[in-house]
């Protein structure tokens, strides 16, 4: 039973749902090839709903579903291959699911009349980027708040097998209650192939993703989650004037500050 849509949909259909026998709640992700062309649609209205009478022109969009599949098919790998982390920093992944679309009696391909779709665990919680450090949040949660999600990321590259590759704060969900991050959305992922590890290793190597979400973590642009870490890694050519980490230091609120470092 479909309890809640999450809106609005672009390469996906994300949709809450209980099952039938125990009500529990879950999240069922399905690969709509019929939502192929808001994926690069920026404007702020949908402006070519799907209808049936277009769907001999979609049975044609064959790069459409080979971009849906490759999504679903990388996301599906992701979990696999993270199955240590489900539960604590990723959900989990409870199963797939191939639903019939069409109305016809015998499917014709599965084009145009199947979408694949993942059941993954529910995380009653709110997304990162609905919070405002400092305002919806006090400035020491979101230290704690952002240290955790560093040490997600962490842990996602010391499994070396992937890169989430779709790295926001809209792909954080802070869990309801004891506020831990969960990481989610790996439909874009990088998944590491066996022939290429020693070059993986070297790419990996201080991780490119959780270098990227250190530095979102800190922008104050998008408001600053975490202080007590630089931008970049002290080695780094943004720091080559000795005064530089100072002057950073100085720019964070003076009760911060004085709580953090004195």
């Amino acid at each position: 039973m479909v309890v809640k849509r999450f809106e609005p949909f672009t390469s996906a259909v994300v949709l809450l749902v209980q099952q039938l026998s125990d009500s529990q709640p879950l999240i069922l992700k399905l690969a709509d090839r019929r939502l192929g062309y808001r994926a690069s649609n920026h404007d702020d209205v949908d402006t070519v709903p799907w209808l049936s009478s277009i769907d001999d022109y979609l049975r044609l969009a064959v790069c459409t579903w080979i971009g849906k599949m490759s999504s679903h098919d990388t996301e599906l790998s992701a979990y696999r291959l993270l199955h240590r982390l489900q539960g604590r920093y990723i959900p989990r992944l409870y199963g797939v699911v191939r639903l019939c679309i069409t109305s016809e009696s015998i499917p014709l391909h599965p084009i145009t009349d199947f979408v694949e779709g993942l059941v993954l665990e529910y995380i009653p919680g709110i997304n990162m980027d609905k919070l405002n450090p400092g305002i919806d949040v006090s400035e020491e949660e979101a230290e704690k708040f952002s240290s955790a999600v560093l040490e997600g990321f962490r842990a996602i590259e010391a499994e070396n097998c992937l890169l989430h590759g779709n790295i926001h704060t809209r792909n954080i969900v802070l869990r309801e209650g004891s506020w831990s991050p969960v990481i989610i959305d790996f439909g874009l992922a990088n998944i590491r192939e066996p022939e290429y590890s020693n070059e993986w290793r070297r790419v990996v190597r201080g991780s490119p993703d959780t270098r990227y979400i250190r530095r979102l973590l800190v922008n104050f642009e998008d408001g600053c989650w975490k202080r007590t870490v630089t931008p970049f890694d002290m080695s780094d050519w943004h720091y080559d004037k000795p005064l530089t980490f100072n002057k950073y230091v100085e720019s964070m609120p003076d009760n911060f500050r004085r709580a953090t470092f004195v």
